[in-house]
């Protein structure tokens, strides 16, 4: 029996009718063409620590560093019924075809299914840009073998065994540092979580530390000999900057007067359509638009994509593949359903698309080993369709950058006006609209919200011939101040995890790093800035994100290559070399290995700093009361060091506590013990009435706490508080 492996229900509710003949039944469809059957996200997770070895579940440096010999995935409790269902699919299964998400991370929610089930039939692969009639059916004519997609599983398993390695352990050594300096904190570390959140707090702490600097320019009217008068401005680059305003006023003098020929450029020129857009892109676009964070945008996508409305959402590509050409009348006939675009889409047709290489591209794409193309509208028709105000909105931006891809150029004619007077080159730059082009598209206002252009540019200037003598009017002089870096937003932090090899320090890596090399896959960065607000690492401040002083904690704790967001990418660089099929599946296992072998030395390298921290650190008032109690006790002075040191101390109970609570009870304590039983009735047991930790427990559950200023009741109380932590100790 051939059984279809869906990522989620609705996946199947779309994929049996193409199959023939759907028969619905529990937990799976049948069909004229076999069996669909689904999961429910990821139907299996990776064991807990405790779960391979019960020592495990202690936060203690001595079970440190925690390995797995071999690597177990275990049933969601919450999913069991859909496991079930599934697993007594598979087990009738000749062969199975995966047509879970086309990624990564839907090759994995697949392949370890087969692999819990124990399935050793034939696998093939539905792939499929999105959930439409028209691509589900191109993909079933094109069914892929099973080696074309299970080098994306290799990588996954590899991403998350490393990803469990270093949050698993770390996590733990890096609390228990924190804690043997009395902090209470658990800290979080995590292989793209650790370098993220280092981002931000490198740019907080450039913009904290930024001084702002004063700066000139100059700006002058020039006039003919006949009066035409145009203004040019004197601001150079910043490393020839006028820092100092004597120089500024001393040029500004020096060029009052002074006359020259002027210069003349004229061109015509076109500025490209915007990219198309992916899932970074459609973040960054509707974060400036909408303010949205970035996980907010991939729900909103995703809800388009299950909705058959846009492509597969989890892509780093901007370009089509040429087939897709053949797909353009389809597209332009849904769109012409949208009031906002159908005008733009009547006059497109009329003028014939234009289809670039800059788009189109299969070859681009098979280089830079994509595996979906961009974010762009299906054939599908919106009309009718239930979709919320935000999905309309995102469907509306995806739906302009489509058409904007296939529209003409913005033209625009460009002046560079420029006068060369005592040494100095002054300049003016004027463009003029000739066609919108694409920019239509967007409307006037916000054409896709990208940086504006560098320099000065006015619109029309004056037309003065080439040659035209000039003369300076006395200049200006303008003050500027430098402006430190921008904080992140959701959508700039989502960009520079996708282009991180900037920050590489190391020439070396930042010669190996691509310029698309990154942290994290498009799948994962938005939830991990999810994760770092989560656990309180970073916050919001308006539009923008800052790190917390815990955040900013934890990254000075951390070794350098924990933070460095380059170290990270050249190991992403490793997995996506995994995931292409470049290396073999014991790449896997090397890579794994080697992660666990930095890990071993580092567990080390902390807990000696733990050790160093807790000596140093002084002991606390409770620590040191109990302490004494313990030695007058037992007639065991307190070593002197330990009245100065946390851990000497903490050595001192340790060694000191199972015979301190052996002792037989204060003769206070006894008579406080006999007291309540007799007044409540109840039997004072007898290792109550021989040992003090036994007697400090039962009047812990029995006494009432202490009240007033007695003497006698605090006594009381200590005797209790002190056996109770004698108790705890040997636990």
């Amino acid at each position: 029996m051939r059984v279809w492996l869906c990522e989620k229900k609705d996946q199947a509710d779309k994929l049996a009718p193409l199959l023939g003949k759907p028969r619905p039944a529990r937990g799976y469809i049948d069909t004229a063409d076999g069996r669909v059957t689904w999961a429910i996200g990821h139907l299996l997770q990776q064991a807990q620590p405790e779960q391979y070895d019960t020592a495990w579940g202690q936060w203690q440096f001595d079970v440190l560093p925690m390995l797995p010999q071999r690597w177990q995935l275990l049933p969601d409790p919450n999913k069991q019924q859909q496991l079930d269902a599934v697993l007594a699919c598979l087990k009738a299964a000749s062969e199975v075809v995966i047509a879970t998400d086309c990624g990564q991370e839907g090759e994995a929610i697949a392949r370890e299914l087969l692999d819990y089930a124990g399935y050793r039939g034939a696998v093939r692969r539905l792939w499929y840009s999105a959930l439409d009639e028209a691509s589900l059916r191109k993909a079933l004519a094109g069914l892929r073998e099973d080696a074309a997609s299970r080098p994306l599983y290799w990588a996954a398993q590899a991403r998350a065994r490393a990803d469990w390695l270093i949050g698993m352990n770390l996590s733990r050594a890096y609390t228990l540092r924190a804690r043997a300096s009395g902090a209470k904190e658990v800290r979080s570390v995590g292989r793209v979580q650790t370098p993220t959140l280092a981002l931000v707090v490198r740019r907080d702490r450039e913009i904290e530390s930024f001084v702002p600097r004063t700066y000139y320019s100059l700006e002058a009217e020039a006039t003919t000999a006949t009066g035409e008068r145009v203004t040019l401005r004197y601001a150079p680059p910043e490393a020839s900057r006028l820092w100092e305003r004597p120089a500024a006023e001393a040029l500004a003098q020096q060029l009052a007067g002074a006359t020259g020929p002027l210069q003349v450029e004229q061109a015509e020129k076109t500025q490209a359509p915007p990219k198309l857009l992916n899932l970074t892109r459609l973040s960054t676009v509707l974060g400036r638009k909408y303010g949205w964070k970035s996980d907010y945008t991939l729900e909103i996508a995703q809800r388009l994509y299950e909705k058959e409305l846009t492509t597969y959402p989890r892509t780093a590509c901007t370009l089509l593949p040429n087939e897709q050409e053949g797909d353009v009348p389809a597209v332009l006939d849904a769109l012409t359903t949208v009031p906002a675009l159908a005008r733009h889409v009547a006059a497109l047709v009329i003028h014939t698309p234009l289809l670039r290489k800059s788009v189109f591209n299969t070859a681009k794409m098979a280089e830079a080993d994509h595996e979906h193309h961009a974010i762009i509208p299906t054939a599908a028709s919106p009309q009718g369709v239930d979709m919320s105000d935000d999905e309309r909105a995102a469907y509306l931006i995806i739906a302009q950058h489509y058409l904007a891809a296939l529209m003409p150029d913005y033209r625009y004619a460009e002046t560079r006006l420029s006068l060369e007077a005592a040494g100095v080159t002054l300049s003016a730059v004027g463009r003029v609209p000739l066609d919108q082009g694409w920019r239509h598209v967007f409307g006037a206002a916000d054409p896709d919200a990208e940086d504006g252009p560098s320099e000065d540019v006015a619109g029309e200037l004056p037309a003065i011939a080439a040659g035209t003598r000039m003369t300076l009017g006395q200049p200006a002089i303008k003050a500027h101040k430098t402006t430190p870096p921008k904080r992140y937003t959701d959508a700039e932090l989502l960009a520079d995890m996708e282009s991180v090899a900037k920050y590489a320090t190391d020439p070396a890596i930042k010669a190996r790093l691509k310029e698309t090399s990154g942290i994290g896959t498009p799948a994962t960065r938005a939830a991990i800035i999810k994760t770092l607000r989560e656990r309180g690492y970073i916050a919001d401040q308006g539009k923008h994100i800052v790190s917390t002083p815990l955040g900013r904690e934890l990254v000075d704790t951390l070794p350098a290559p924990l933070t460095d967001p380059a170290t990270t990418a050249v190991w992403e660089e490793r997995l996506d070399e995994l995931r292409q099929g470049k290396l073999p599946e014991s790449a896997r296992d090397e890579f794994v290995a080697r992660i666990a072998e930095n890990i071993t030395k580092l567990i080390e390298r902390v807990r000696a700093e733990a050790s160093a921290v807790s000596a140093a650190r002084p002991p606390t008032e409770a620590q040191l009361r109990y302490a004494r109690t313990i030695a007058e006790a037992l007639q065991r002075p307190l070593p002197p060091e330990a009245t100065a040191s946390y851990s000497a101390l903490q050595a001192y109970i340790t060694a000191h506590q199972d015979a301190f609570a052996a002792l037989p009870p204060t003769p206070a304590q006894l008579a406080f013990a006999e007291k309540i039983a007799a007044e409540r009735g109840i039997e004072l047991p007898a290792e109550a009435r021989t040992q003090r930790a036994a007697c400090g427990a039962w009047l812990d559950l029995h006494a009432p706490k202490p009240q007033g200023r007695a003497s006698s009741g605090k006594a009381k109380g200590r005797a209790g508080k002190g056996a109770r932590r004698a108790t705890k100790g040997r636990a």
